[in-house]
């Protein structure tokens, strides 16, 4: 982890201040998938799990796993703070976590083909609508988890252009007009509604000027 000062020009390497969580599982150097900033430092998550960062002080505390946990490791891929305070991470291997400082509210876990689940337990990328819906897109679909913990997910379809590109969603992220956008491995997908039988998509693709069909960052000017 790294932070650049633009009048001294220079990077200042903070890995020190994870010296003391160091990879148990010798899998290699810290990698950091996400970054947020909240109001005392960085929730930073990495591959072995999420932490609470103050670069003032340089200090690095680990928040989940939490120290009961001993020495295990977790890797979180993705990092949401929701409009309530709370914080949602996507941990590969057990799903998505609902948080609250550093108590677990609920885990959210994939069944492939059981109503009310996520589609898998490895998700991606998370995103928050305007009605406070959390959006898990991962390897095998895109999961609604609605605000009174109700999960759908939904999936690529044949046959029908309108459903998601592609089962492997990469990104996701809600507009200033509160419209959701999915990226996925075969394009970029702009949500249009959600009814009770199915989601409805508008696919984008290298056909309408996407300069690859395979989307990992979305971002709006």
């Amino acid at each position: 982890l790294r932070s650049y000062d633009p009048v001294g020009k220079q990077f200042t390497d903070h890995s020190h201040a994870f010296a003391d969580s160091a990879d148990p599982t010798g899998n290699g150097p810290l990698r950091v998938n996400a970054i947020e900033a909240n109001g005392n430092g960085l929730r930073v998550a990495t591959s072995i799990g999420l932490f609470q960062f103050d670069p003032a002080q340089g200090r690095a505390q680990r928040l989940y796993p939490d120290s009961s946990a001993g020495n295990t490791s977790r890797s979180v891929r993705a990092l949401l703070h929701a409009r309530d305070g709370s914080w949602w991470l996507a941990v590969t291997g057990e799903g998505v976590l609902h948080m609250r400082d550093t108590q677990v509210l609920r885990r959210f876990t994939g069944a492939p083909g059981a109503p009310g689940s996520l589609a898998r337990n490895l998700v991606m990328s998370l995103a928050e609508d305007a009605a406070g819906n959390v959006w898990a897109g991962g390897v095998s679909g895109l999961s609604r988890i609605a605000p009174d913990g109700s999960v759908r997910t939904f999936h690529e379809a044949s046959g029908r252009p309108d459903s998601l590109s592609s089962d492997v969603v990469t990104a996701l992220f809600v507009g200033a007009d509160g419209v959701l956008w999915a990226g996925t491995q075969s394009g970029l997908d702009r949500l249009l509604r959600v009814d009770a039988h199915a989601a409805h998509f508008r696919r984008y693709t290298t056909d309408d000027g996407l300069p690859d069909a395979t989307i990992y960052c979305i971002r709006s000017d």
